[in-house]
């Protein structure tokens, strides 16, 4: 007699597929626009740039990234990437998304209105050449708040206005005539710029908590992104920087940069303070609902006085309106000190992923929403805050159910192993008597196949001999 049961002996191997970006290749390679084909697309989003790479350009490929300024052509690496202000994602069909902030260090700023952006994606198949395709994208984007705090995934970026607020009082000086304040407009332009350019900045002091000056030369070698506009002083930080620490507001962890800049000229010193807070936490997990937790006050930020006159809710950068929100079950309220965001685990917008856990099958759901705020401190103090915030669930154990299909006339068994997502992949089988490569496991007789469903998850059927010395015999008394 043949033991049924014995089939559990086989083992699955299954691979979870991963994206990751690599080396380029040091070789000329003709350069095509990206409007000449399909699968990339950019959009202009407030503060920042979306590029989207269409799995139909990038899937089973290896994908990678250059920025460009003029005839300077840099390979976009993490490190580099933190600092000048980009963040790149993928998901497991092959679809790419890289975010450049409008302030990055490659844009070519025209009065902080106009932002040209310029990259390179370079596409190499596993056995052909590279695809290199250009993209050009020029971003309109004038309604800047007198502070901006954009939170990637791996950077925080704050922008302030760079008029010093006692140079500010001296506009509203009043009993002056037309020409007068005409002349004044003129002198204190002039003024703003020669002491708050980037070549007047004497030190910087971060705070850590406590005090670390740097010299700037010395904070852009360390990674740190500094750069002032037309109009505006912006700093950028990775969040694993050794200037960055973490507070605690009302049970959230945040992650934050503080830092006073000093401009100096012969006859003044002009002092700029910018700090941004990024929620690291905050999270919570039912079987069904994702749950995010925000200060609705952070102190680390604004004061007590700070009222919130804007909250929008997007998924991947993008902003969404009531209606869209509604329809997929998203929720944005505000609940006592908390701003409080609900998705539903499973919806259209995320996507769910495999994982081998001590050797079970385990998925995870995968989403990233986005928070923007809008916040008055009275007078012309606003604050526009802008969290891109990638979550992932708790694995979630998923074993596969077993089906024994085995008619013991056919001298076979037949059994259906799943469901599995569709990033699993059959490897090999294997039990006491070895491991065989499904190559080798057809070529001795067996019948491997995969079955897909229109919910895009799949099985897979094997079909073994009796005979074959894969099986193990057992005997009943």
């Amino acid at each position: 007699l043949f033991s049924f049961s014995t089939l559990w002996l086989l083992g699955v191997v299954v691979l979870a597929q991963n994206f990751n970006v690599v080396s380029p290749q040091k070789s000329v390679i003709p350069v095509q626009n990206f409007n000449q084909r399909t699968g990339l697309k950019t959009d202009c989003l407030g503060s920042y740039m979306r590029l989207t790479v269409d799995k139909s350009l990038a899937f089973g490929n290896l994908v990678e990234f250059d920025v460009i300024n003029g005839s300077k052509i840099e390979p976009l690496t993490p490190s580099l990437a933190s600092k000048c202000g980009f963040s790149v994602t993928s998901d497991p069909w092959g679809n790419y998304r890289v975010f450049a902030s409008l302030f990055n260090c490659y844009a070519a700023n025209e009065d902080d209105h106009l932002f040209d952006i310029n990259m390179r994606v370079r596409v190499r198949g596993v056995k052909a050449g590279q695809d290199v395709f250009q993209v050009d994208k020029t971003c309109s984007h004038e309604k800047w708040a007198p502070r901006e705090v954009l939170c990637d995934r791996n950077y925080m970026e704050v922008s302030v206005k760079r008029l010093p607020g006692e140079i500010t009082a001296m506009r509203r000086q009043p009993k002056m005539t037309d020409r007068q304040a005409k002349g004044d407009y003129q002198w204190v332009d002039s003024v703003s710029e020669a002491i708050t350019s980037k070549d007047n900045i004497w030190r910087m002091v971060f705070f850590t908590p406590k005090q670390k000056a740097m010299l700037l030369e010395d904070a852009l070698k360390a990674g740190y992104g500094v750069t002032t506009t037309k109009s505006r002083l912006v700093l950028r930080s990775g969040f694993d920087m050794p200037e960055t620490y973490e507070e605690n507001v009302s049970g959230v962890p945040m992650k934050m940069i503080k830092v006073t800049t000093y401009f100096k000229r012969q006859w003044s010193v002009t002092m700029l303070d910018t700090v941004a807070a990024c929620p690291v936490g905050g999270l919570s997990f039912t079987d069904e609902m994702i749950t995010w937790n925000f200060p609705r006050v952070n102190p680390l930020m604004s004061s007590g006085e700070a009222t919130i006159v804007g909250m929008f809710m997007g998924i991947d950068g993008s902003e969404m309106d009531s209606a869209q929100m509604a329809s997929r079950g998203y929720i944005l309220t505000i609940e006592g000190n908390y701003i409080v965001m609900k998705i539903p685990i499973g919806g259209p917008d995320g996507y769910y992923k495999s994982h081998a856990v001590d050797n079970q099958y385990n998925i995870r759901y995968y989403i990233e929403p986005m928070l923007e705020l809008l916040w008055s401190e009275g007078g012309m103090d606003s604050t526009r805050y802008r969290v891109l915030f990638p979550i992932e669930t708790p694995f979630m154990p998923s074993p596969p159910q077993f089906v024994d299909f085995t008619d013991v006339d056919t001298r076979m068994f037949d059994v259906l192993l799943g469901p599995f997502l569709y990033d699993v992949e059959l490897v090999n089988l294997t039990s006491s008597a070895g491991v065989l490569t499904l190559a080798e496991a057809n070529v001795r007789g067996f019948n491997i196949q995969e079955q897909r469903f229109q919910n895009g998850s799949k099985a897979f059927r094997l079909q073994v001999p009796f005979s074959d010395s894969f099986v193990v015999r057992s005997v009943s008394v």
